[in-house]
C-alpha cells in the first residue's frame, strides 16, 4: 500500500486508489520515460508493472484485506 501513497488501506476509497494509480501510470509508463540511461527505464518499466499488480489487487474490495499484508 506504499507503493501507492497510501499508510492505511482501510479508509481509502475506490476513488482515490483510482485517481492515485492514474497518476502513477502517467508518470511510470514506459513510453511516457524519456530518459538517456537504459538502467532507469528499466527500473521505471518494473515498477509501472508493480503499480498495476498493486492497483488490481486493490481494486477488489475482497482481495484488498489479503493484499495490506502482502504489498
Amino acid at each position: 500500500m506504499q507503493l501507492l501513497g497510501f499508510s492505511d488501506w482501510s479508509a481509502v476509497s475506490g476513488q482515490q486508489l483510482t485517481e492515485r494509480y492514474r497518476q502513477l501510470v502517467r508518470l511510470y509508463h514506459p513510453d511516457k520515460v524519456h530518459t538517456v540511461d537504459e538502467t532507469e527505464r528499466r527500473q521505471a518499466e518494473q515498477r509501472f508493472i508493480v503499480i498495476q499488480q498493486a492497483y488490481e489487487r486493490l481494486s477488489d474490495i475482497k482481495r484488498r484485506r489479503t493484499a495490506a499484508t502482502d504489498l
